[in-house]
């Protein structure tokens, strides 16, 4: 498969890229289902994240009730960590081309 990578303006230099103020990031347009309902979103492919995350603001559109929902937590190397509640949901990737 191939992507089409998005500049993304930063607020500080990128010296990898010259002293460019943007970053490169394959940007997709993702369907989050559950059985509740769907939220159209854009989301960054990453193949190194171990687990999807996504803005809390969508459990009301796709009825998530995470109370008492399963924790995971995340973080980069050496940064700092934050903690997010699991939930199953279905995620859809298309090319717009259905036969």
């Amino acid at each position: 498969m191939r992507f089409l990578y998005h500049t993304l303006n930063t607020r500080r230099p990128v010296y990898p890229f010259g002293g460019r103020h943007v970053r490169f990031r394959p940007i997709l347009p993702i369907e989050v289902l559950s059985p509740l309902g769907w939220a159209p979103i854009s989301g960054t492919l990453d193949c190194g994240a171990d687990d999807t995350v996504f803005p809390s603001q969508l459990c009301a559109t796709l009825g998530l009730n995470l109370a008492g929902a399963p924790q995971g937590e995340s973080g980069s190397i050496g940064g700092v960590s934050f903690t997010y509640p699991y939930a199953t949901v279905r995620l859809r990737l298309s090319d717009n081309y259905e036969e």
